[in-house]
């Protein structure tokens, strides 16, 4: 290793930082290794210049949530990625390990948004205005799916690949985390409607219309009926009532209305007559469904069980509250489910600038939106070996290029997924979901207008949660809440989720998660607060847990981890940036390591990283074949 050894000391441990290939080095003459080092140190110093001047507008900068436009300050990052120019082979393969990766170029401690919130637009009771919201978030461009879960343990939400924390206290509404404990969970009176008209739908191809006309006419001609014969046995017509039941049926207190048994007999013969078997139990008298009801199709198709014939049929990814009888009659409409990975295809889009343009009222839903906000997710399963060998993917758009678009079957394991919901083959619904060892996250829901009648939007809630009870029975027991996110009571945009009882909201103290029966005493009376009184709170906390140990200053100020630059080599942000920038970064990182604490900030890999310009289409349709 002559030529090493003509290099001094301090050179040699410029070229160790730099991650130079020593060995491959030394096989270079002396002039060429002392011109390369040269070339090395003017390319860093004129690359540390323009990342400066590039970082000096974009940290703290964030893309909207709502737009996730690229901002002016990105495309100047663009500009100033480094090219380098060096002898081939000098430098290592790229950057890879199994874990969390933060990109520095997109994150922001909790200085103040200024633009209006989405939930409240800035307002707060007492006349309030122009109120800033406070949070803290990052860009990720890879996402241990254990971390995540991790993450929402300690409030932070996701949208797209950006994950934030808001804070509640200093901010001007309070939007807490929400979730419901699915074996807690029940149907209220309202979605086992919406679950049994849907099921009508599918065995039937019937309208709510129709469904509601259909109840009505049932309901008030079997009462009627009931009169007219309770009358030959001197009931009082006022006395008899008629309830539906769980499954469809109906049940009546008729036979509880006649003292004698032998007259309690003779009525029993003479309604079976009219409608049939009659069960007896309790003084009641209960009634088959009647036709129309699911699983008794007027249809006179074959009788063919999909449920077997079918491993997309919907049965198969759910464990139903209410069941729906697949066997007898053809269903009128075939409903099935798939499991995707994350990935963008034409099917998604034109979904999805259906959804967008009709229930959100946008006016532009571009490709670049549709990517952003429902592909480019970087949660993984860290037990995967495939997606744990593949690189930090850089904040521009396309994380989902490596996918393959392919059905995953009915529990593909942790990570991010696109669950299509189709009728007859049509693409009606996708559920965009996150799912960790306890929590199935429902980051997003889109949907068909056309299916809008069907309250398509319970019936997907209820659906995902019978999904988790199904994949808890077969697959992974330890698959438990369900993740709906962002709660503020005084909003509807958010408060229809405590319809979804069972409900647990997460203490932005102590980091508890409590019954929302228990907290929304408390969340009720913050939110009359005006944001003064609020803001004099010493601290808000929602259950009666402890206060977790808090964070010495002496610890803040050791924070200096390794910055990953490009996926090449290690160093740490004072090498990148001049002292104001590197300031501000720490700023960051600080924040960071206050909201997830020291063990988890160790385990995440910060990293500089931008994509260059391709030619190929962005967030192109993968196909199984084509890999």
């Amino acid at each position: 290793m002559d030529s090493v050894t003509e290099i001094s000391e301090e050179d040699c441990e410029y070229l160790l930082r730099n991650s130079v290939n020593l060995e491959k080095l030394s096989l270079r003459p002396a002039e060429e290794v002392r011109n390369f080092i040269n070339a090395l140190k003017e390319q860093e110093s004129q690359r540390v210049e323009e990342e400066e001047e590039a970082m000096q507008q974009y940290v703290y900068t964030t893309s909207s949530e709502e737009d996730f436009e690229e901002s002016k300050a990105e495309d100047a990052l663009k500009q100033a990625e480094v090219k380098v120019s060096t002898t081939p082979g000098l430098l290592q393969e790229e950057f890879c390990e199994n874990k969390t990766s933060i990109l520095i170029n997109a994150f922001h401690d909790e200085t103040p948004e200024m633009k209006n919130c989405d939930y409240c637009q800035g307002k707060r009771n007492g006349g309030e205005e122009n109120l800033p919201f406070f949070m803290r978030g990052f860009t990720s461009g890879k996402m241990r799916s254990d971390d995540f879960q991790r993450l929402l343990n300690l409030g932070y939400t996701r949208s797209g690949n950006y994950f934030y924390q808001r804070n509640i206290q200093k901010g001007c509404c309070d939007v807490y985390q929400y979730r419901v404990d699915v074996e807690q969970f029940q149907l209220n009176s309202q979605q086992k409607k919406a679950m049994k008209r849907f099921y009508r739908y599918l065995a039937n191809g019937r309208t709510i219309q129709n469904d509601l006309k259909e109840e009505e006419k049932d309901e008030q001609g079997l009462l009627e009926r009931l009169i007219t014969i309770g009358s030959k046995f001197g009931i009082d017509e006022n006395k008899i009532s008629i309830k539906s039941t769980k499954g469809g049926s109906h049940v009546s207190n008729i036979l509880k209305l006649v003292s004698e048994n032998d007259i309690r007999k003779k009525l029993l013969s003479q309604l079976q007559d009219a409608f049939g078997p009659v069960r007896y139990q309790n003084d009641l008298a209960y009634f088959q469904k009647s036709q129309g009801i699911v699983g008794h199709s007027d249809i006179e198709d074959d009788v063919e069980d999909l449920n077997i014939l079918d491993p997309n049929y919907f049965t198969h990814y759910v464990k139903s509250f209410i069941p729906f009888d697949s066997k007898g009659k053809r269903p009128k409409h075939k409903y099935t489910i798939e499991m995707h990975r994350c990935k963008f295809t034409q099917e998604l889009f034109e979904l999805g600038v259906k959804y967008e343009s009709s229930i959100h009222k946008r006016e532009t839903v571009d490709e670049s939106f549709i990517q952003s906000f429902y592909c480019d997710i970087p949660i993984y399963n860290p037990q995967n070996e495939s997606d744990a060998q593949h690189p930090c993917e850089p904040e521009a758009v396309g994380i989902d290029r490596h996918r393959v678009f392919k059905d995953e079957g009915v529990y593909p394991g942790e990570g991010s997924y696109h669950m299509y919901h189709r009728i007859d083959g049509k693409l009606i619904a996708v559920g965009i979901i996150d799912l960790t060892s306890e929590i199935l996250n429902s980051a997003y829901f889109i949907y068909d207008p056309e299916y809008r009648f069907l309250n398509i939007g319970v019936v997907g809630a209820i659906i995902e949660m019978e999904y988790i009870r199904m994949v808890k029975q077969l697959y992974n027991p330890k698959l438990r809440y369900y993740q709906l996110g962002e709660l503020q009571v005084a909003c509807p945009k958010l408060n229809y989720k405590l319809n979804y009882q069972g409900g647990l909201v997460l203490c932005p103290t102590t980091f508890k998660w409590i019954s929302i029966n228990q907290a929304l005493p408390k969340i009720k009376a913050i939110n009359l607060m005006t944001q003064e009184q609020k803001q004099q709170l010493p601290y808000i906390k929602l259950s009666e847990d402890d206060f977790p140990q808090q964070i010495q200053d002496e610890q803040e100020d050791l924070i200096n981890p390794d910055l990953i630059y490009q996926g090449k080599r290690k160093c740490k942000v004072y090498q990148l940036f001049k002292p104001d920038t590197s300031s501000k970064i720490r700023n960051v990182f600080k924040s960071i390591y206050q909201s997830v604490g020291p063990e988890m900030f160790d385990s995440f890999n910060f990293e500089f990283k931008t994509r260059e310009e391709k030619s190929e289409p962005k967030g192109g349709e993968g196909k199984a074949e084509d890999n």
